[in-house]
């Protein structure tokens, strides 16, 4: 599945600070910002270039196991669905 950031919802770095920031016209649905942990930086960067859970999971630098951080992965895609930060994408649309 293919996801793109809610419209208002910028992805972004303030002082190597990973953050969602919602402009004014999404204030109401969404908090102003929504700080990320390094991990789930991570997972963003790659959800929003449309890499595979598994090159992600492959590829991390961490010493957690490929288990956890699989399951790190679907439990931070989740979330980031569910309160409509992630949404998908239909590939036929241009």
């Amino acid at each position: 599945m293919v996801y793109r950031l809610h419209e208002g919802i910028v992805f972004t770095d303030v002082c190597e600070i990973p953050l969602l920031i919602a402009t004014r016209a999404v204030w109401e649905k969404f908090p102003a910002v929504k700080r990320l942990s390094p991990l789930q930086a991570y997972f963003c960067r790659g959800v929003l270039k449309n890499m595979e859970k598994s090159s992600l999971t492959d590829n991390h630098r961490v010493n957690i196991r490929k288990e956890v951080l699989e399951k790190r992965y679907d439990a931070f895609l989740d979330e980031m669905i569910r309160s409509g930060y992630f949404v998908p994408e239909d590939p036929c649309v241009q």
